[in-house]
């Protein structure tokens, strides 16, 4: 009695993970926030106004 071979049918892989997340577009990079502290211009009067407030803490 000679049973024929069932057709064989390839395996199929399974994605791996880094294969998906390179399929998916790169989002747009999100702001970075709260990083950077943009200090403002100070006017000469505002300086010396500071460091005498200083002056006087530390006193």
């Amino acid at each position: 009695m000679l049973v024929e071979p069932k057709e064989v049918q390839p395996r199929k892989r399974k994605r791996t993970t880094k294969a998906l997340k390179a399929d998916k577009p790169n989002p747009e990079p999100k702001a970075i926030k709260g990083k950077f502290n943009i200090l403002p211009e100070l006017t000469d009067e505002q300086i010396s106004d500071i460091r005498a407030e200083l002056d006087f803490l530390s006193w």
